[in-house]
């Protein structure tokens, strides 16, 4: 706070700290750390100008949806839940998720990733969460071989060779169905589940 205090002050730049969550609002994004994100989002807003009403935040905050961020899908009896997951910080946020919205409660775990130096990190917080682990591939040139993501995890993997497979044996493990990594496995995932067509990166 005292570097962001100095900056600002050599700038002559005005600095506020959001010091608390936002409170007494249903948000529809899970996660104590969006009720921080929408305490900032409202703090920007102000110092804007913005004018709003206690029913437009209401509503705003209410109806918000975020695809990839604990977007939960439901097909054929099972539960999908979708999360961006690409560091170690994000995977923490996500395994206290979990825990608020699931309890005790463990999941059938489908993961990838491209090549980052996070990826143990993520791992080892992920299987935390985790009943069984699988990984396969996503379509990417950076994208992790099976065995470099197998290893990645401590304990038992099973190696898939597509994403379809994958999704198939999880949705059969009668438990919630936690996809996470890369953003490029989320967005195959969800149209893969909602009927749609992915269109893969080149990056």
């Amino acid at each position: 706070a005292r570097v962001l205090e100095k900056e600002a002050n050599e700038r002559r730049s005005p600095l506020q700290f959001v010091r608390e969550p936002l409170n007494g609002y249903p948000i529809g994004l899970a996660g104590e750390h969006q009720r921080w994100n929408a305490a900032l989002a409202l703090a920007c807003l102000h110092e804007a100008g913005v004018s709003l009403s206690y029913e437009t935040v209401l509503h705003g905050l209410g109806s918000v949806c975020w695809p990839g961020r604990f977007e939960r899908i439901e097909q054929d009896g099972a539960v999908f839940v979708l999360v961006g997951a690409h560091n170690a910080q994000g995977a923490e946020a996500l395994v206290k998720t979990w825990r608020q919205e699931f309890g005790d409660r463990k999941c059938s775990l489908i993961f990838s990733a491209v090549a980052t130096k996070e990826v143990r990190a993520i791992a080892s917080r992920l299987e935390q969460v985790a009943e069984k682990v699988r990984v396969c591939p996503v379509d990417s040139p950076r994208a992790l071989s099976l065995e470099e993501l197998a290893s990645a995890f401590a304990g038992e993997v099973a190696c898939c060779a597509t994403l379809e497979q994958a999704l198939a044996d999880a949705s059969a493990d009668g438990v919630p169905v936690l996809v996470a990594g890369s953003l490029f496995l989320i967005g195959d995932a969800k149209a893969r589940l909602e009927g749609g067509t992915w269109m893969a990166s080149e990056q």
